[in-house]
């Protein structure tokens, strides 16, 4: 395991705004079913949205998926849809989960927030308090072809819990062929980081997707997810 190193952050940055934003409920609101979820996305052409709601034993207790195309250079689409649920005592806290799959339903974003669920009751949403990027990447770039079996990765990341920063080279096959972690020492304090990540392929090259992503307790679930396609040569 990594700490988060320090450096001076670069003038661009390969992810330049968020890909998605959950704009209602906020952090902490009290629902009851249906939730009424309105988020704002920048689709791929031909994937979905996921939408989950998982209990504090990390079950899945609703789901929902959608089709939001982008099309046409469309830079983002607000989107509301409706999620019920059931629970079999009055509230219970959970963690709702908005996901983007692309079109060989890889995931390539998440975004969630902490909510109260109520059986009863009128609802009291809390509004949205930061539309910020948790991540920030500066290297390498989309769609950059990477070789020598090392790839330097530098941004910088908000924490939004104690646990480790999780990086992975993910192949379209779903087969992991790199990984490494941050260690996390001031959760919800931004830091420039550096990190340096072995890879292994077995064919002349591979397009790989880039993961960075954090899980939160006692859940058991990623809670914050971004990613970027590059290409692996060994």
């Amino acid at each position: 395991m990594f700490a988060l190193g320090l450096l001076q952050p670069s003038s661009g940055s390969a992810l330049e705004s968020p890909p998605l934003t959950i704009l209602s409920p906020g952090e902490d609101s009290e629902v009851t079913s249906p939730i009424s979820l309105s988020a704002e996305v920048q689709p791929n052409p031909g994937g979905l949205i996921r939408i989950a709601l998982v209990n504090r034993q990390g079950q899945e207790i609703s789901r929902k998926l959608l089709r939001v195309d982008g099309e046409n250079g469309l830079k983002g689409t607000t989107f509301t849809t409706e999620l019920p649920f059931e629970i079999p005592t009055e509230q219970s806290k959970a963690l709702l989960t908005l996901a983007i799959l692309d079109e060989t339903y890889q995931t390539t974003t998440i975004r969630s927030v902490e909510v109260l669920l109520k059986s009863d009751g009128n609802p009291n949403i809390q509004p949205q308090t930061s539309s910020e990027p948790w991540l920030k990447l500066h290297y390498p770039q989309p769609s950059e072809t990477i070789e020598g079996g090392t790839l330097l990765i530098v941004g910088s990341v908000t924490p939004q819990s104690e646990n480790p920063i999780i990086i992975e080279l993910v192949t379209g096959e779903n087969r992991v062929v790199g990984s490494a972690q941050l260690a996390v020492e001031s959760p919800i304090q931004s830091k420039p980081f550096e990190i340096t990540l072995k890879y292994n392929i077995e064919t002349p090259t591979a397009k790989a997707r880039l993961v960075v992503r954090q899980m939160l307790n006692p859940y058991g679930t990623t809670t914050n997810l971004d990613s970027l396609l590059i290409y692996l040569l060994p």
